[in-house]
């Protein structure tokens, strides 16, 4: 099975944070069958820019949910509204996932979050 290019954001904003290769949810991912986009920042958790991620053309989104006003849906809005990133495949075909805090980072949860990932990103192996 071809591995989906993904694509984590953590929230709207001029300069996406997202994951670099040292992150959890780099490795939670990879588990998924997915590719992190953004796999080439040597770091944990940054900051890179739209003009970056969108030419990757990501296919699937993690987006962080804070559950705070609509949550993700907000964030997707703020991606399906972004002149480059409502270019993506993701977004055109409204490929996404929500996962709480707790989901992407050390703990127990994370590996339900991996199972939804899967779940998310290869909807034929259920």
């Amino acid at each position: 099975m071809p591995k989906s290019r993904v694509f984590l954001l953590d929230g709207p904003a001029d300069a996406p944070f997202t994951v670099g290769k040292f992150a959890i949810p780099d490795a939670m991912i990879a588990a998924a069958g997915g590719e992190s986009v953004t796999d080439g920042m040597y770091t944990s958790w940054g900051r890179t820019s739209w003009e970056a991620v969108a030419p990757a053309n990501p296919e699937f989104l993690v987006l962080l949910d804070y559950q705070t006003g609509n949550g993700a849906e907000d964030t997707f809005k703020f991606l399906q509204d972004h002149p480059v990133m409502s270019q993506t495949d993701a977004v055109i075909n409204e490929r996404w996932i929500g996962l709480r805090y707790e989901e992407l980072t050390p703990g127990p949860a994370k590996i339900d979050a991996i199972l939804k990932m899967v779940a998310a990103m290869h909807p034929g192996l259920n």
